[in-house]
């Protein structure tokens, strides 16, 4: 697939990820809230996988709850950044059954069937190849292994971006993948059982300067191809920042795409497993905020 205006430029990617990876530990409490809903899941999937795979692990939160539940398993992080894994690196002190891997996602350094369990919190959106992205997925499981993932939806933080978009309309914005697009993409990459389902998440600020604040130190800058380049004028940031106040919001509403699927064994059928997941997840309706 041709990447597009829109997609994610690995390298603004990785450059955001290396600046902001000194304080996104302490800035991250959004990213933490959304995976805790995910490790609920794993409750649901009745494996006890050797090799478990933590996919744009950044600074490593999620290591020691993912050691703690899969006690014998070896267990890798994998990061586009190698500041954001010098952090990660204090939760490996205590353990030989961890390993931290600088690669790009969609060029998984691994052996084909060599992973059991893939986990993966908010890194998909940043992959500008998500369909090699899922093709490497289904490369590297073993049969009988499971993808459980959450990545960012087209709804993300809309309203705010309309407004900056009315405000400074030159150049590009990343985009976010529908969840039917995602579950033909896994389907597509021999993927099994995929099932994707959507939430949303709203956080509301005292000001615009809480809002900007927490963005900048997550680190989340423009990194679509075509984007603008060079640096952004005073002039215009004023002029993005008052638009922002005069909008009146003072929120950011993330949707959440959450997805999980088997590896199909080599005649293509599922791998004898089944998913487990209360009737809750299955996506019936999805009801957007007002």
């Amino acid at each position: 697939m041709t990447e597009q205006p829109w997609h994610a430029d690995v390298r603004a990617v990785r450059r955001a990820s290396d600046k902001a990876a000194a304080h996104y530990t302490q800035t991250a409490a959004i990213t933490g809230e959304i995976f805790r809903r995910l490790e609920t899941r794993l409750d649901y999937l009745a494996i006890e996988p050797k090799v478990v795979l933590d996919l744009g692990c950044g600074t490593g939160s999620a290591l020691p709850v993912l050691q703690k539940r899969y006690k014998k398993a070896l267990l890798t992080g994998l990061d586009i950044s190698l500041p954001m894994l010098r952090q990660a690196a204090p939760t490996r002190l205590f353990s030989r059954k961890q390993a931290l891997v600088q690669a790009d996602a969609q060029q998984l350094p691994f052996a084909d069937e060599s992973v059991g369990l893939i986990v993966s919190n908010l890194a998909f959106f940043l992959c500008p190849q998500t369909g090699r992205l899922f093709s490497e997925i289904s490369r590297v499981l073993a049969s009988g292994g499971a993808l459980l993932f959450t990545t960012l939806g087209p709804d993300t933080l809309r309203t705010f971006l309309d407004v900056i978009e009315q405000a400074d309309p030159v150049g590009a914005r990343l985009r976010f993948a529908d969840m039917h697009d995602l579950g033909d993409m896994m389907a597509a990459a021999g993927l099994a059982q995929p099932v994707l389902d959507i939430e949303y998440l709203t956080v509301t600020y005292s000001s615009v300067e809480s809002m900007l604040g927490d963005l900048r130190a997550g680190g989340a800058v423009n990194v679509a191809r075509g984007r603008r380049r060079g640096l952004m004028s005073g002039q215009k940031a004023a002029q993005i920042r008052r638009a922002i106040e005069q909008s009146g919001v003072r929120d950011f509403t993330f949707e959440i795409v959450q997805g999980h699927a088997w590896k199909s064994d080599r005649s293509g059928a599922p791998a004898g497993r089944s998913s487990v997941l209360p009737e809750r997840y299955i996506p019936i309706r999805v009801d957007k905020p007002d």
